[in-house]
Formats: C-alpha cells, structure tokens, sequence
C-alpha cells in the first residue's frame, strides 16, 4: 500500500486490537481483514496515519489517549541531533486535530505536559500546542489542572490562563471562571511577594461580573474579607461588593477607592462592572463621595516623568478610562441605552477636574445618547448648586462644549421660558428702542422684576462658550445655532 493512501484506509472497519497494531507497530505489518500490506513508513507519515485513525475511529477513547500521550512526547520532548525528521512539527500540527475530535482530552493533555515537564524543563511555547484556548472545563477540571501545574510546572500557569477563552457565552463558563479567580487569589497569597504582572493581567481578562452575561445580578458576599489589593479586586468583580447597590456605594466603594491608588488600570475595569449594576439607580452615584473620589485617583493618575524621559511611558488612566468606556458603551448601547446614565452623574462635578468632562463630552459624541444628558441637565438646574453647575459648563466649554450646549440649552428651557422671563424681557428691551432710549440689559431685568444679572442670561453665557469652543467639534455650530436663535428672536409684542 503506498504511503499516500495509507491515511485513506478505513480505520472504522479495524477491531480495537488491529486497529492499535495498524497504528503502533514500526514494522511491515499485514492487516487480514482488508487484505492489506503496511510497509515501513517515514515517522512524520506514521504521525498523520495514527492521527487520521483516531480522527475516524471517534469512539475508541483508548486509542486516543494512547496516540495524545505520543504526540504528546514526539511534540514536547527535545530530540537529538542525528534526527531531523519533520515527526516533530507535525505531532504539533496534529494536537489541535486530535483535540477537536475528543475535546475529553484537554485537561488530560495538560496533565501529561506538567508530568513532562518532570523528566525534563518543558518551553512555554508547548503549551500554544494544545489548542487551550478552545477547552471549555468545569470547575473541577480547571482546578485539578491548576493543582497539578503549581506543583508540576509553575512556570507555565501564567501560559495556560493568558491563553485561554473567556469572552462570555462563548468560551469558559462563569462558573468555571469564578472558580479560576479564586484559586488564583489563593495562589498569590500562597506564592507571597508582590502580585506578578501575568496575574493582574489574568484578573483583567476574565468575564465574572453577571452584568457581563447578562444574568440576574445575586451573588453572595466575599467568604473572607480580603486582606490584599488583588483579592479586593476580584471581590468587586465576583461578589455583592460590585453587584449589589446598597453596598456598591458603601464596602465596595470605598474597597474601590484601595484598588485605585494601588492599581489604577485595574479599578478602572471594576469601575465600569460596578457602573452596569447602578445604571437604574444612577442618582446613588451622584449622592456617594467616594465615587468622585475614585474619579480623582483615576484622572490624576500617569506615568511619572522619568517613565516619560526614557520613553516608557504607556497611556494615562484616564485614557485607559476613555478606552473601556467607549468599549462599554459602543458594546452595550444597543441593548442597554441607559448605560450612560450612571457615568453623567458621576463625571459631571464641578468638583471633578476639566478631563472628567472631556472623557464625558467624548463618551456622547459617541453615543449620541441626547435624552440622557437632558434628563441629567433637568436634575442638576433644580439643584441648590445650579448657579455653580453652569459656571463650570460654560469655564470647560473648550474641552466639553456638548455639554455646554446641553447645559446652556437647558437652563434657558428651565429658567427662562418655563417662568416666561425670557419673552418678557425682549419686550422690555423693545419698549427701550421704541421709547429711543440707549439699549440697557441689566434695567430691563430689574423693569420685569429679575434679580439676576446680564452675564447670567444664556444668551450671554452662549457668546462666551461658543467663542471658547474648538472649530472642528461638532458643537461648535450646535452653539452657534443656539446663540442665533436666542440673539434673533423678535418680541412677542412685535407686529
């Protein structure tokens, strides 16, 4: 039989004993029961001879786990010098094969990869071969492997988590997930020392806040208190701490405000968890100091001005704070258009400074969410600090004119038109031409019995900001429009 058409053969009408001697014996063999004759073949041949069978005979479980333990060993283990047969980057190429055909043998091929690395120091690359990022375990396979590899083969773990699959409802499970998280909490306190950066970037990558899935949002309480940043991280992600909103805006919070002064890039991540479970409730945010002070930590932290000198300087965490926001809203909008909600109410601060209303003024160029920002532009003109609200709107119009125009916009809907001050005060001033007398703004506010002052007005406010505004944003003309509109209107007592 030539060797070409060996891979052909029909594996399935083999016994289970045949079948093993068709793929293991070296030498030439005849196989009575198709009248065939196997002669000697190259190893590389022989890999996609026994690879092929075990492809076709799906439910010899035997024959699989003994060919995954060769390719195993023939991929993994080094080889001499005298041998350059290509038996190597083939056994590696026929892992996946294998793998896709009996998914079974996943966990049972990492087992075999942390006993290898026993005889000999397996390199991380070994472990791309085994396709890990299509292994979708239980808990209780993820765990036993996890055992297995912290005392087998440590080095390799951070490989294994980095490589695999996570994005929810299409790879690991939450509940598998859930049980990662927290046996690499305990792995990190069981290693000791600072938190390795691989395990940070670990935390990052897994999918536990239920937000994410889109399940109901009850979950238990950390078992302990967590007694690290790293556990504290995972407890605002996994448990109550970052789902439940009476303690989002206490514990959880204020844990968050820990996490942020230690790993800034991390509390961003949790933030925006955080922020899914409050987005019906987004006036907590608002009435909840230690937001605004995570908000601070957040735009205020960068990389230090000798990172910046040798040219290592990676991006801010309020640009990395723009970049998971955007990615939250531009993800979820569709299905959840009230997302923007929570963030309004926190960003938005006078107390807060200017690129918190950068980063909401880009988040809504995105978006386009114009209801939202009205309805929180309605809450904050009814508040005490309304005067101190549109001050700062108009000051950061340069960075945020969106929100200046929804501001100015608002507060001419609220203070000027609802009480009819604003028509009423076109007449006065009319009545000042008609009579001949010099224009006065101000004498024609008190005339209508107002107490303000002529820079409070919004058309005087509009001139300002749109003068401040960047030409190339889009609110640049949105003010323009609502400047000419307030500048050009005619009296009502005009004919």
């Amino acid at each position: 039989m030539l060797h070409q058409d060996l891979t052909q053969l029909p594996a399935t009408l083999l016994s289970e004993a045949t079948a093993r001697d068709y793929c293991f014996d070296k030498g030439p063999h005849r196989i009575a029961s198709l009248d065939v004759d196997v002669g000697v073949v190259r190893c590389d041949v022989r890999v996609l001879v026994v690879l092929q069978a075990a492809l076709d005979r799906a439910d010899d479980h035997e024959l699989a786990r003994t060919l995954l333990q060769f390719l195993c060993q023939t991929a993994v283990k080094r080889k001499p010098q005298w041998c350059r047969q290509p038996c190597e980057v083939t056994a590696r190429e026929s892992l996946p094969r294998l793998l896709a055909v009996h998914p079974y043998l996943h966990a049972i091929s990492l087992h075999v990869l942390a006993d290898l690395n026993q005889g000999e120091p397996v390199d991380p690359t070994a472990v791309s071969y085994l396709s890990v990022q299509e292994w979708r375990p239980n808990y209780a396979e993820v765990l036993g492997v996890l055992e297995d590899w912290s005392l087998k083969c440590p080095h390799l773990i951070e490989h294994l988590l980095l490589q695999m699959e996570y994005t929810p409802h299409q790879g690991v499970s939450l509940e598998t997930q859930l049980a990662m998280g927290a046996w690499l909490c305990e792995y990190v306190r069981r290693v000791g020392g600072e938190v390795r950066e691989w395990a940070w970037s670990v935390l990052e990558r897994l999918h536990v806040h239920r937000a994410q899935w889109a399940v109901p949002l009850e979950t238990p309480p950390p078992e302990t208190e967590p007694q690290d940043t790293f556990s504290t991280a995972f407890s605002l992600l996994a448990t109550s701490w970052g789902h439940s909103v009476p303690l989002i805006c206490s514990v959880g919070v204020r844990a968050l405000v820990g996490v942020a002064r230690v790993r800034p890039g991390v509390a961003a991540r949790c933030l925006v968890s955080m922020m899914r479970a409050v987005q019906h409730t987004p006036e907590s945010v608002a009435l909840t100091p230690e937001f605004t002070e995570v908000f601070n930590v957040l735009l205020g932290s960068g990389p230090s001005l000798m990172a910046r000198a040798l040219g290592r300087a990676g991006p801010s965490t309020a640009e990395l704070l723009e970049k998971v926001l955007l990615n939250e809203l531009l993800s979820s909008q569709s299905q959840n258009p009230g997302i923007l909600n929570p963030w309004l109410r926190g960003l938005w601060a006078p107390t807060l400074p200017s690129s918190a209303r950068a980063l909401l003024d880009t988040a809504l160029r995105a978006v386009e969410d114009v209801p939202a920002i009205d309805t929180v532009v309605s809450l904050m003109l009814q508040g005490e600090n309304s005067k101190e609200f549109l001050d700062d709107a108009v000051r950061n119009s340069s960075v945020a004119p969106l929100l200046c125009e929804a501001a100015l916009r608002g507060a001419h809907a609220q203070y000027e038109l609802s009480a009819h001050m604003w028509p009423r005060l076109t007449d006065a001033v009319a009545q000042q031409r008609a009579h001949g007398h010099k224009v006065h703004v101000d004498n024609a506010i008190k005339q209508i019995g107002c107490t303000i002052s002529s820079e409070e007005l919004v058309v005087y406010r509009t001139a300002s900001a749109v003068l401040s505004a960047p030409l190339r944003h889009p609110a640049h003309l949105t003010l323009w429009r609502l400047f000419f509109h307030l500048y050009l209107q005619r009296p009502p007592s005009s004919p």
